[in-house]
Order: structure tokens, then sequence, then C-alpha cells
């Protein structure tokens, strides 16, 4: 990804998950495949990151998210975590 710009910044749809090895289980790790619109048409590719338990129905296949794209590389993908959370606030988890 193009440290200068963070890559593209480009909505999204899951269209599959699995859980993959790593993570916690709070926040387990997931391999999403995501189709997104790159250059005349979709693009299909795979990342991997951990999503805390209470975030994860909102990566559901189906659920549309925000990627960072790279544009030299689109198979360079990541989840835009300014737009699509994959943290829950660490406030929100300590509550009583």
């Amino acid at each position: 990804m193009s440290g200068a710009t963070g890559g593209l910044r480009i909505e999204g749809r899951v269209t599959a998950w699995a859980t993959y090895r790593g993570g916690t289980e709070e926040a387990p790790s997931m391999r999403l495949r995501v189709q997104f619109p790159f250059s005349t048409s979709q693009h299909d590719a795979e990342l991997v990151t951990c999503i805390d338990r209470g975030l994860l129905t909102g990566f559901a296949p189906g659920s549309r998210i925000h990627l960072l794209v790279d544009p030299e590389n689109p198979d360079q993908v990541a989840v835009d975590r300014s737009a699509s959370a994959v943290e829950l606030p660490r406030s929100w988890q300590h509550s009583t």
C-alpha cells in the first residue's frame, strides 16, 4: 500500500469469511473475501484482520465495508479502520 496516501478509499462488499489462525477469543482473526469496483470492473481480493466479536456481524457476507486499496496493486487491500471499525472502544469494553 502506498505509504503517502494510505491507498484509495473504496466501498466494497464481503463475499465470504472464515476464521483464520491467530487473534484472540475476544477478537478472532478473520479471512475476508471482498469485491469492490476498481478501474472499469469489479475486483476480488482477500484480507486477514482481527475483528472484535461485538462487531463481527458488520463483516458477514453481504455486508458493505470500507476498504483501502493500493492503486498500483489492487490485490493489496485493507479495512479502512477510520470508516469500518474492527475494534470496540476500550472504555466500552471495560464498562460495568
